[in-house]
């Protein structure tokens, strides 16, 4: 599970954080590491409940996305063509409002999401930093579901947080 906002690529804000998925399913994903450097590239790393980990990298120099399957040791490599649309939003109309506040000493804004196609409803809401490009919480409270950064450090990830592990194998279509 990810946040319901996508920031666009952000240079020059590198990071390296952790988050926690809270769920009243039994969700796959209890949390995770999420890395950006001063280029933009992108991993999250997503631990599962069964204890395997899948890993992201979002090579943003390159347009890749590479997924990782740490249990099978195998990877797949997919070429994008780069949106650069600035903020996008999943399955929910974005209202942005006013209202600030400081998570992990971040100053961040609240954004109430309203179902797509100007349906009636709830659907939460996601405190996110707009010049940093950082999605700090995103809820559903009537889904009972969320999504939080519970630590964040401003520095660059080591450069091999970006590499593909040895002895990972491509699977290929």
């Amino acid at each position: 599970m990810e946040p319901r906002p996508q920031p666009p690529v952000v240079m020059a804000h590198p990071f390296v954080a952790f988050f926690r998925v809270e769920s009243p399913t039994p969700s796959a994903v209890t949390g995770g590491r999420l890395c950006r450097d001063s280029q933009g590239r992108k991993r999250v790393d997503y631990y599962l409940v069964n204890g395997q980990e899948v890993r992201f990298i979002d090579d943003v120099a390159t347009n890749t996305l590479f997924v990782m399957d740490v249990g099978s040791s195998s990877y797949e490599k997919n070429k994008y063509t780069p949106a650069n649309l600035g903020w996008m939003f999943a399955n929910v109309t974005p209202i942005y409002t006013e209202e600030h506040s400081q998570i992990h000493g971040i100053d961040c804004v609240r954004i109430r999401f309203t179902p797509p196609r100007k349906s009636a409803g709830d659907l939460g809401e996601a405190w996110i930093s707009k010049p940093l490009g950082i999605v700090m919480k995103d809820e559903n409270p009537s889904e009972g579901w969320k999504w939080e950064i519970t630590s964040i450090e401003f520095r660059e990830p080591d450069p091999a947080t970006f590499e593909l592990p040895r002895g990972f194998d491509e699977i290929k279509d």
